[in-house]
């Protein structure tokens, strides 16, 4: 993946409130981020599709490290394309 920091952040960002069910994406993140959710949307999948993937033994020891963030379960894919689009 090839993006701009801020995209990237902003996409990490909006996983990790879908993925702990925080709240909504608001204007407010628009506003400071820059993005809507429909532009993270691509991204936010594609990083769900790698969170999803089996560890690779190299990033064991990431992942062991982390144990408590990585036991957070990926989304369903169909979850994050439900989210309703932003009207602004």
């Amino acid at each position: 993946m090839t993006n701009k920091a801020s995209y990237m952040a902003a996409s990490c960002l909006y996983l990790a409130i879908l993925m702990n069910n925080c709240s909504e994406w608001t204007p407010t993140l628009v506003h400071y981020t820059g993005y809507t959710k429909d532009q993270l949307r691509d991204c936010v999948l594609k990083l769900n599709m790698m969170n999803a993937t089996p560890t690779h033994k190299s990033l064991a020891s990431v992942r062991s490290k982390y144990k408590q963030v990585a036991a957070i379960p990926a989304l369903d894919p169909k979850h994050i394309e439900q989210e309703k689009p932003q009207g602004l």
